[in-house]
């Protein structure tokens, strides 16, 4: 019995360490850049994902919920004037989710992916302050 205990926790640390393999496609680097009153937040993604992209308040987060990925990203190097720091972790199960904490609220102008199928894509959120709280906008 000890033995099976002992191969399950094997196997479990396995599954953790190992986020790709959570889904086909992988987030492979979050940037951030800011181009004047608005900017541009742009996941790197190994295949073009279906995904959900919305805006929380107090404290004020973007989230974007991606289908079917995994984290291959590392640690995100974020720049830009509004976002403090970007988590990732399973949302529900077949579901990746990336939170990023915001200095401000944000409203989101647009957001697509780039990329063909099964190629690797780019998703790109657009985003520019506002006063007020931002609702759910892709």
């Amino acid at each position: 019995m000890l033995s099976f205990l002992r191969l399950f926790a094997v196997a479990a640390a396995l599954l953790i360490s190992t986020p790709a393999a959570a889904g086909s496609n992988s987030v492979l680097d979050v940037r951030v850049a800011d181009s004047g009153s608005a900017s541009r937040v742009t996941l790197e993604m190994s295949g073009t994902p279906v995904y959900r992209a919305f805006t929380l308040p107090d404290p004020p987060r973007l989230v974007v919920d991606i289908e079917d990925a995994g984290w291959d990203a590392g640690e995100p190097r974020v720049g830009g004037s509004f976002v403090r720091g970007v988590r990732w972790g399973p949302f529900q199960p077949g579901t990746l989710r990336v939170v990023m904490d915001l200095a401000m609220p944000v409203l989101i102008m647009e957001a697509d992916m780039v990329g063909g199928s099964g190629r690797a894509g780019r998703l790109n959120i657009d985003v520019r302050p506002t006063s007020g709280q931002a609702a759910p906008t892709a």
